[in-house]
This record gives C-alpha cells, sequence and structure tokens, in this order.
C-alpha cells in the first residue's frame, strides 16, 4: 500500500497529475501544499490505482477553472467522494 511509501506519493501523484491534465487538453500541477497533502494522508490500505482515480477526478474538476490544484480541491473532492479524512 502507498501508507508503507509515502515517497513513492509525490512522484506518482506528479506524474498522474500530469497524464490526467494532458487528456483533458489542460495544464494543471499540484501546489507543493497539494503535495504534502497527499503524502500526509498516504491513502490508507489504498494502492496506486485509488491515488490514480482520485486524481482524474480532480483534474476533471479543476482542469476547467484553475491550472494550480491546491489542498482545498483535494479536501473538497475527498469529502464528495466520501474518502475517510483524517484529523490534522
Amino acid at each position: 500500500p502507498l501508507a508503507a511509501r509515502p515517497e513513492d506519493i509525490e512522484h506518482q501523484a506528479r506524474h498522474y497529475c500530469s497524464v490526467h491534465a494532458r487528456s483533458l487538453g489542460a495544464e494543471l500541477e499540484l501546489s507543493d501544499e497539494a503535495l504534502a497533502w497527499l503524502v500526509d494522508f498516504g491513502f490508507p490500505g489504498g494502492n496506486s490505482r485509488k491515488l490514480r482515480d482520485f486524481l482524474r477526478g480532480v483534474a476533471s474538476r479543476c482542469a476547467r477553472v484553475t491550472d494550480v490544484i491546491e489542498v482545498a480541491d483535494l479536501e473538497e473532492y475527498a469529502a464528495e467522494s466520501r474518502l475517510p479524512l483524517r484529523s490534522a
């Protein structure tokens, strides 16, 4: 699981964000704070596929309105997706 390999999350998140943005004809990147949020969240019990699918949804939503994905975007999508968020 990704939670056991937090060092992989940042690399994979950047990759998936780029792939999904290109598929939408957009340029998107994750803010440093958003990357830190993803690493901290760790996708407990999840794997790369869950991270990929999560970022696909976030990218689909954000591509029309911004070029930088922020923590608020991740939190909003996570809440709507009913991902179990940990308290900070």
